[in-house]
């Protein structure tokens, strides 16, 4: 009987020792088809971020235009390739949405840490007669001294604004406009547009996510 006893236990226990055994090789075959599958799809496990603004998909070529800044230079659209590009329209008088506009683009560069300093604000003006270069720097200057301000012939702006889609007219002493903001990437090409209710933080977040080239 205790013969009986002694191969019953030693039977428990190799049984025992068996299934711990299995046991651990299916855990660790797991554990590697787990790892094989995530280095597979990669990707395809994290979800795909979302813009905040509304995208250009595929990106379209912004176009060219020449006008004149706040120091009385003439500037290219082109000379900013390389740079992200957060092109707005609107006018020194504005009551409202322009200053909103330009106070949300500068916390929203302050937010970037890194695409904040290669990166860079246009307000072409929508009433060219009253705000010359002198009068944009000054207006500009209250929000952030490296915003670059345009403007022009009436006929110089208004091929500028009619590229562009942008609606303008006025009525006595205010205008009624388009206060889009455009996204130019770095390749001159429309990536984003937003309105002019977006916050700051959710723009400084899309401009960080997007290519670097």
């Amino acid at each position: 009987m205790k013969a009986e006893k002694v191969i019953t236990m030693q039977n428990s226990l190799y049984k025992g020792r068996k299934l711990a055994v299995l046991a651990a090789l299916s855990a660790a075959v797991l554990l590697i088809a787990t790892g094989l599958a995530a280095m597979v799809a990669g990707p395809a496990f994290s979800q795909a971020y979302a813009f905040h603004g509304s995208r250009f998909d595929p990106p379209l070529a912004a176009a060219d235009f020449t006008l004149t800044n706040q120091d009385g230079q003439a500037v290219h659209l082109s000379d900013y390739r390389g740079k992200l590009v957060l092109l707005f329209f609107g006018y020194t008088h504005c009551p409202d949405e322009c200053p909103t506009t330009l106070a949300m683009l500068n916390r929203a560069l302050s937010e970037m840490k890194d695409a904040g300093s290669s990166t860079q604000v246009l307000l072409v003006s929508v009433d060219p007669e009253q705000d010359t270069p002198p009068v944009l720097k000054e207006y500009l200057a209250r929000f952030n001294p490296n915003f670059v301000g345009l403007t022009g012939q009436p006929a110089e702006v208004e091929a500028v604004l009619k590229a562009y889609g942008v609606f303008a007219e006025k009525e006595g002493a205010t205008i009624t406009h388009s206060t889009r903001i455009y996204v130019i990437d770095r390749a001159g090409r429309l990536a984003l547009t937003y309105s002019f209710e977006t916050q700051p933080e959710e723009l400084a977040a899309d401009l960080e996510r997007l290519p670097a080239q």
